[in-house]
């Protein structure tokens, strides 16, 4: 990430985007990868040269009542003409963190989301032997973002997503990802998985609501085509949640309906963020946040 000043850590939402130069005046379709860092990189973690258009600027509020974080990098947005490329770029710019992360604290933590994502990642990583050779799997933590409540097999599970289209082919450690218990009832599986991310090695930092939140070096978000992004729907009460870091919610918008999320403050915390989307269908969605329109949602 770009050596910029730490900020304060807050429970709000994720910084918005307010540059709309950033925004083409005819967005390609395909695909798009948004990122933005939280700035709490070191200076021995820097590297300018790999992230050079990012900037400090204040973060807008979507509402009176949410605490803001004066520094957050500005977004940087990037528009590829087709799914290959996009892997091909996304694959870059993990292994630059990954390389980054354990040259400097020996290990680097990933958290993915579920969607495409997992087979998006894995087509840019696992492309050629050089590509797969250049990630220094072994060093590797991985986290889910959300996971519904459903058996680690289930078709629907985003843990199974993750290991049958990259980790399973890799030569990551047994145990490099951190799973749910699904056995557990909702509420006490997301404060277990809360409690097991908080013990897994990291650096924490001490939020004023949330508690100790663990530091990951990055984040992939997807994005839906109605703008919600983990398991934070528009609208829903859990875009309000700041008092934890992993939240179970019973009533998704989207089945299954039981599932388990990181909520903002963990999200926030991340040294770097990167959301991911392909389709034309997320075109309007993704030009109304960059724009500031899309109020409602993450």
């Amino acid at each position: 990430a770009c050596s910029l000043p730490r900020p304060p850590t807050n429970p709000s939402h994720l910084p918005r985007p307010t540059d709309k130069r950033l925004l083409a005046q005819s967005m390609p379709p395909s695909a798009f990868i948004s990122s933005y860092t939280a700035c709490l990189a070191s200076p021995s973690r820097s590297n300018s040269s790999f992230c050079p258009a990012l900037r400090p600027t204040p973060r807008v509020p979507h509402s009176p009542s949410r605490l803001l974080s004066p520094t957050m990098s500005s977004p940087r947005l990037n528009v590829f003409p087709s799914k290959a490329a996009l892997s091909e770029s996304l694959a870059a710019k993990v292994t630059a963190l990954s390389a980054a992360a354990i040259a400097d604290h020996a290990s680097f933590s990933v958290a993915i989301s579920g969607g495409s994502l997992p087979a998006l990642l894995s087509a840019g990583l696992l492309a050629t032997p050089e590509s797969t050779a250049a990630v220094d799997w072994a060093k590797w933590k991985v986290f889910l973002v959300d996971e519904r409540h459903v058996p680690r097999d289930d078709p629907d599970s985003n843990g199974k997503a993750a290991r049958e289209s990259l980790l399973e082919s890799v030569a990551v450690p047994e145990g490099a990802l951190w799973e749910i218990r699904p056995e557990l009832e909702v509420g006490e599986c997301a404060r277990d998985y809360a409690e097991r991310m908080r013990a897994a090695g990291m650096r924490m930092i001490d939020h004023p609501t949330a508690g100790k939140v663990p530091v990951l070096d990055l984040v992939l978000l997807g994005l839906g085509e109605d703008g919600h992004t983990a398991s934070l729907f528009p609208g829903h009460a859990l875009l309000d949640e700041a008092s934890v870091i992993i939240a179970p919610i019973e009533d998704s918008p989207k089945p299954p309906p039981s599932r388990v999320t990181f909520t903002y403050p963990m999200i926030d915390a991340a040294e770097s963020v990167v959301f991911v989307a392909t389709g034309g269908g997320k075109k309007e969605v993704v030009k109304s946040i960059f724009e500031g329109a899309a109020d409602e949602v993450p």
